[in-house]
């Protein structure tokens, strides 16, 4: 029989938690609902210290969410009070708990963190939440209505009497937890089920901690102005208590201390917020101001709600966009996201009526009249403006600490959600959960609602293994229902805690000291930002760490300033705090004597706004930067001027610029130093911090990108850029299965690669290009293409920020391996949606459609999704059919088709590591050459003879091609949208307009057939003289590719349109000259080009060779095309080749004979079968590899030849061959087990010259 835990729904059909319900009168098996006896144990020893003992071992964090066999220790306690003299021997105890309480059915994992934070008028205030429902969320938020929410008009006796209570157990509870050491946030460290029991001393501290003398308690509500009667309310009385409860009925979760004997006992440390919490509501109610207090509660909550749902998307919907005759209840609202969802969220609360009389349980909730709900929705249907609008019916569900029934009701045609507000806090909370996913999490969640029949009523939970499973519920194993224990969103509860870091900080404000709420600013450093300033067009930045803390912020407010302006001074302050950070440890020493209580201020100014709104692109630096800064200072803060002439600095590889402004911030510091009656830092000491912590070199927190240098970057008219999204994904494979119908094979593994091959091509022919016709169908081609080329624009963007930024990342963040890690999932994410988002263009230019539904980005993700999947399974198809794996197939009992991708994860994790290694290396290496305009221009122009073979190809030059290409990017940019457009006709005209020599009619024609995708009617109808290959989205170096093409021609009627994406254009312009240089560009079989292109290979050898030789820098016997044959000093009968590299090492009496090979590295399945097959050739001719080796075998049976010919007796020498490559390839990890010498990059003779070669090993 399954078990039931406390927060399952109850067997009785009430839909209440079990807990909340049968719990308490549920006998049938649970031994922990019965009466707890009398027992000797606890009637033998003492009982203040035993129970002293239990709470102490509460708060261990090692018995985080041991909660009910610590309640039951507790009631057992209290059951046999005593006062005998004999105190439990600390090993007694021990194995008594061991042996009596090993374990608990009814303690679960724990969702709380092991302390939590309360902000009161004192700041803050550590607490242990133990397993209270909600941890202190409700607690907060009532303190919150009482004291801060205006108009509330809630009675003084219940204001004051909260005050007084408040303020005594928010005291006891931090006092403990700063006497043991706990910090706010800590998490619970339980790794088994036993209870932990500390080292005698540790525990008998923990002990003394929970126990206040009269004495010390007098002292503690004189000190604080507390009323005796507030301590009172909290105590167990002994004589008229009932301890025969159970652990939800037990009076230690309401009054959590006990007085015995001239002694303060906290009793239930774990209890102490929920204690607070209800006293206060019960409070209310005695003082009939439940309604004011609850509705304080409850619009603070709502109004908190609106800040949350606008940060995750959800836009409110005004008077005027709401359908007249519409009259929306009380706390709730129309919210539209997406292009085509609007979401009815509705606000369900508990208004606490009864509370007195019903502490436990709220017989209903305020909500909507479900009829009102359905005649809401049927008004917004019946509008024409989203009559074809999806729905969402989203119910946050605010309960005040006490239990709740709330019935779940589906309305037809309509998505429905219902969360407890406090769960929904924490999806906000994280940061990556917006509008839409949460649309895609309730589309899940309602599919597959009969299966969460029977568990736990959290979202929560049910969410986190939605994101484990990818964002689906499937599972390759056939289940019953889920395996989610109750508990198991504890990891999303800790991350939403952990990543705000929500706490009080001291700040003077207007000459007084006050307590304002921070939250983190950045995830990995110690800055904090202030959300209440940031409403109020304030920006303030906390640094802590220092004895004060320090607040940084601009000297105005930012309001009514422009967006650059805005985001100057966002900048700026980001890199003061930053540095701040950076300098923590070497400052803090100097101003630890200043006042601990009084935090610091480091304010600033432009000393001319114009000048930072608008930049100026004279980037020449002046000398004499520091004398430019002003710069003053009081007793609590430093001001700055920062003048104009820090902006050339800022363009730059190096952080010149902000070693001055630390500098200058330091010597502010040394004025406020000198007002506190301080001594000032050493100069010599500021020159030690700047060289310690601000070291010359990449480490810049804040640089100016002249877009002007890399068009790429500019960040013009784009839309926010979107990745594959895990939830499409899985919805395509949950489809392929049923669309295959009966081409699909039963389930099992399939053997043979016949059945493989034909099942690959199926899924592809038969289930995922049918699926994508019939979505593309359904909207207007045009329509989508231009949203689409936006995408394909922003993703552009997002590649080259990443590589752009990578030098700065590491030098001011992570390491390199780490940023190397981040780098290759940030890269695969956005390469692979690049490619499903350019194959989608591909697709519809080719086979455009007329449909009339709304394009909308769940639209696109779902379209992507698909295109995905095609890509996947061709490239699965190709690895089958090369057989470069022996890749494991089946259809799944569960409905999908599965291939085994380890072997192919084996190969390739390896490489993409090395990849993305060497492309952190060029663009730290390259860094400098982000800012051109501090450089001399160099290159060299298109070879003649390219020029004139692409003439005679394609009617126009390369040259004149790419003229062509500079010119389009510059007129989309002009434009207001994320692409270029222009009618055909009027195109050429346009854009002779920004080149000197003018394109004529002929001329144009060709270059638009070079560079243009045409509609075709259908994508397999293949233009003159092209493959299939060239509409295989797997597959790279396709001629009909939007890399090859990125210029589409719509036809609209008798005109034709032309689309094109500005850094498309760009980066198709990269494309083609890489292409060209790495002798890869694919043309036609009798391509006047192929030949022209010969030269390329050559140059990039030779220059392959010059570069090994430069860096293993050897003066002698560093030998370069060192040729073998009949001609040659080193004779063999036959031509059999030349060493590229050959060094004879006298010190380690090696001859290394180096194969250097400038090749590019493989894509796809097919160019890594190309590159194998180049290494090693076939059955008839030998491949790289084998030449090689035939003159290494050469060298073996030829030293005299090789002495006599350099004069070196190399007889006992050893010859070690190495392969030498441009960059990383693919066979050293594919085949790394069959070959015969090593491999190596450039990489890694350029990082450690000669000693790469003696490190080098298969």
């Amino acid at each position: 029989m399954k078990k039931i835990n406390r927060n399952d729904p109850c067997h009785c059909g009430s839909k209440i938690k079990y807990k909340k319900c049968c719990y308490l009168k549920d006998t049938s098996g649970k031994t922990a609902a019965k009466v707890l006896p009398l027992h000797p144990f606890f009637g033998r020893y003492n009982s203040f210290d035993l129970l002293n003992s239990i709470a102490a071992l509460s708060i261990m964090p090692e018995n985080h969410g041991k909660n009910v066999r610590f309640e039951e220790l507790t009631l057992m306690a209290l059951q046999n009070f005593n006062t005998n003299a004999e105190t439990v021997p600390y090993e007694i105890l021990n194995n008594y708990v061991s042996e009596n309480f090993p374990d608990h059915s009814f303690e679960e994992i724990p969702v709380n963190l092991f302390t939590d934070s309360i902000t009161f008028h004192n700041g803050n205030n550590v607490v242990f939440p133990g397993i209270t429902e909600n941890g202190t969320f409700v607690l907060s938020n009532l303190l919150t209505a009482l004291f801060i929410w205006p108009d509330s008009n809630i009675a003084d006796q219940v204001k004051e009497n909260s005050f007084q209570v408040t303020k005594l157990l928010l005291n006891l509870s931090n006092t403990i937890a700063k006497k043991n050491g706990f910090l706010r946030y800590e998490q619970g460290t339980a790794d088994d089920n036993a209870i932990f029991f500390p080292p005698t001393e540790k525990l008998q501290t923990i002990k003394d901690s929970l126990i206040l003398s009269r004495g010390e308690m007098e002292t503690v509500l004189s000190e604080n102005d507390i009323d005796k009667r507030a301590l009172d309310a909290f105590l167990i009385d002994l004589s008229s208590d009932n301890f025969d409860h159970t652990q939800e009925e037990n009076p230690l979760i309401y009054k959590p201390l006990l007085s015995f004997q001239d002694q303060y006992l906290i009793i239930s440390p774990t209890t102490i917020s929920f204690a607070l919490a209800h006293y206060i509501w019960w409070l209310s109610d005695y003082f009939r101001n439940i309604c004011k207090v609850s509705g304080a509660y409850h619009d603070l909550l709502w109004n908190s709600l609106q800040q949350q749902l606008t940060r995750m998307h959800f836009d409110y919907m005004d008077d005027a966009e709401i359908p007249v005759g519409t009259i929306l209840p009380e706390k709730s609202g129309l919210y539209r996201f997406d292009d085509d969802k609007i979401a009815f969220i509705q606000y369900v609360f508990d208004d606490g009526t009864n509370y007195k009389q019903q502490p436990n349980f709220a017989n209903s909730l305020t909500s909507i009249n479900i009829s009102t709900k359905e005649k809401i929705i049927g008004e917004i249907l019946a509008d024409s403006r989203y009559s074809t609008y999806k729905i969402l019916d989203l119910v946050l569900i605010s309960p005040i600490g006490r239990g709740f029934a709330y019935s779940e009701r589906a309305i037809n045609h309509v998505v429905s959600l219902n969360i407890p507000l406090f769960e929904f806090n924490v999806l906000s909370n994280l940061k990556d959960c917006d509008a839409l996913d949460l649309w895609k999490f309730a589309l899940t969640n309602y599919a597959n609602r009969e299966r969460f029949t029977f568990i736990s009523f959290s979202v929560l939970d049910k969410f986190k293994l939605y994101r484990d499973r990818n964002e689906s519920f499937h599972s390759d194993i056939p289940e019953f229902g889920f395996p989610v224990p109750v508990g198991f969103s504890q990891e999303l509860y800790k991350q939403s805690i952990l990543k705000i870091d929500n706490h009080a900080v001291r700040q003077n404000i207007n000459g007084r000291k006050a307590f304002v709420i921070v939250e983190k600013a950045e995830v990995h450093t110690p800055i904090y930002l202030s959300p209440a300033s940031l409403y109020t067009s304030l920006l303030q930045f906390y640094i802590e760490g220092y004895p004060q803390g320090i607040w940084v912020m601009p000297a105005s407010e930012l309001n009514g300033l422009s967006r650059e302006l805005r985001h100057m001074y966002w900048e700026f302050n980001g890199a003061f705090a930053y540095w701040l950070w950076q300098i923590c440890s070497s400052l803090s020493v100097h101003l630890k004597n200043l006042d601990a209580e009084s935090p610091l201020t480091v304010s600033y100014i432009f000393d001319n706004e114009a000048s930072f709104e608008t930049i100026d692109r004279n980037y020449e630096r002046q000398e004499g930067l520091a004398d430019k800064f002003k710069y003053t200072a009081s007793l609590s803060e430093v001001s700055i001027t920062i003048p104009t002439e820090l902006l050339p600095y800022l363009y730059g590889s190096d952080n010149q610029g902000e070693r001055v402004l630390v500098e200058t911030l330091l010597k502010g510091f040394n004025l406020l130093l000198l007002n506190n009656g301080q001594t000032e830092i050493k100069s010599e000491e500021i020159a030690y911090i700047i060289e310690k912590d601000v070291p010359l070199g990449m480490k810049k927190k804040i640089f100016i990108l002249d877009t002007s240098d890399n068009l790429l970057l500019d960040p013009s008219n784009l839309q926010p850029f979107r990745h594959i999204q895990k939830y499409d994904i899985g919805l395509v494979l949950d489809q392929i299965v049923p669309r295959l119908a009966s081409d699909c094979p039963s389930p099992g593994e399939l053997v043979t690669k016949e059945e493989k091959n034909k099942l690959t091509n199926n899924i592809i022919q038969k289930a995922l290009l049918p699926l994508l016709r019939e979505k593309l169908a359904l909207y207007d081609s045009t329509i989508l293409l231009q949203r689409l080329l936006g995408l394909n624009e922003s993703l552009i963007r997002k590649r080259e920020f990443l590589r752009i930024h990578t030098p700065t990342i590491i030098a001011c963040y992570v390491s390199v391996e780490e940023h190397c890690e981040n780098l290759m999932l940030d890269l695969g994410r956005n390469n692979r949606s690049t490619i499903a988002v350019r194959s989608l263009i591909e697709h519809i230019a080719a086979e455009p459609y007329k449909g009339t539904n709304m394009v909308s980005v769940a639209a696109i993700d779902e379209l992507m999704g698909i295109m995905d999947q095609i890509v996947d399974w061709g490239s699965i198809g190709d690895q089958i059919h090369y057989e470069l794996f022996d890749i494991r197939m089946g259809v799944l009992e569960t409905g999908r088709i599965a291939s085994d991708k380890n072997r192919l994860k084996e190969v390739y994790d390896p490489y993409n590591q090395a990849k993305i290694s060497e492309n952190v290396q060029d663009a730290v290496e390259t860094f400098a050459d982000v800012f051109p305009q501090l450089k001399e221009e160099s290159g060299r122009g298109i070879p003649e003879n390219l020029n004139r073979a692409f003439l005679g190809d394609f009617g126009v030059s390369m040259e004149r091609i790419l003229v062509f290409m500079g010119a389009l990017a510059e007129i989309a940019f002009q434009l207001s949208t994320p692409y270029g457009s222009f009618k055909l006709t009027k195109l050429r005209s346009e854009v002779n307009k920004y080149i000197t020599d003018n394109f004529d009619p002929k001329e144009f024609d060709s270059v638009v057939s070079y560079l243009a995708l045409t509609k075709r009617g259908k994508l397999e109808k293949l233009p003159k003289g092209y493959d299939f290959i060239d509409i295989m989205p797997w597959r790279f170096n396709r001629m009909l590719s939007l890399l090859r093409k990125p210029l589409i021609i719509v036809e609209d009627g008798k005109e034709k349109i032309a689309y094109w994406g500005p850094r498309a254009i760009l980066d198709s312009r990269s494309y083609l000259m890489d292409q060209c240089t790495s002798d890869r560009l694919r043309v036609f079989e009798d391509s006047k080009i192929k030949s022209a292109l010969g030269k390329f290979a050559q140059e990039r050898g030779d220059a392959l060779v010059k570069r090994v030789v430069h860096a293993i820098d050897l003066k002698d016997h560093l030998y370069t095309d060192v040729y073998i044959g009949p001609k040659h000093d080193l004779k063999n009968e036959t031509l059999i080749g030349d060493i590229d590299v050959m060094i004879i090492d006298q010190s380690k009496k090696v001859l290394y004979s180096l194969e250097c090979k400038s090749m590019s590295p493989s894509r796809n399945i097919k160019e890594m079968i190309e590159e194998v097959d180049k290494l090693f050739g076939s059955d008839n001719t030998l491949g790289w590899i084998g030449k090689h080796m035939r003159r290494h075998e050469w060298l073996e049976n030829n030293k005299d030849i090789v002495s006599k010919k350099y004069g070196i007796d190399i007889s006992s020498y050893s010859i070690k061959s190495i392969f030498v490559t441009q960059e990383n390839m693919l066979t050293p990890h594919l085949k790394k087990d069959s070959l015969p010498l090593p491999f190596i990059t450039i990489y890694d003779i350029e990082k450690d010259g000669l000693l790469a070669l003696e490190n080098a090993e298969i």
